[in-house]
């Protein structure tokens, strides 16, 4: 189920103020050629955090790049990704 804009905005920040990854962290490009989403990494020390956003008005899947940890996942359900679809994972540290 979709949080309202409002929602999805105080979530965000939140997300990002308790993150060093998010804030000042380096930014690697996953995916590149996908014609519909946009899926990158932000790293800092040995936090991991990928984010997906599914820029599409079509459903997507999605990758499997984006296991790990969900810490804030909009619009994602078994594995697919609704369109405008936004998904925030941790890596899992072995």
């Amino acid at each position: 189920k979709f949080c309202t804009e409002e929602q999805l905005k105080v979530l965000l920040l939140a997300l990002r103020q308790g993150s060093d990854a998010l804030r000042s962290g380096t930014f690697r490009l996953l995916l590149p050629e996908h014609p519909q989403l946009l899926a990158y990494e932000r790293a800092c020390g040995e936090e991991r955090i990928r984010v997906c956003c599914n820029f599409s008005g079509a459903p997507a899947v999605l990758p499997p790049e984006m296991q790990g940890d969900c810490l804030l996942c909009d619009g994602v359900e078994n594995g697919r990704m609704e369109p405008y679809g936004l998904c925030c994972v941790q890596l899992l540290h072995h």
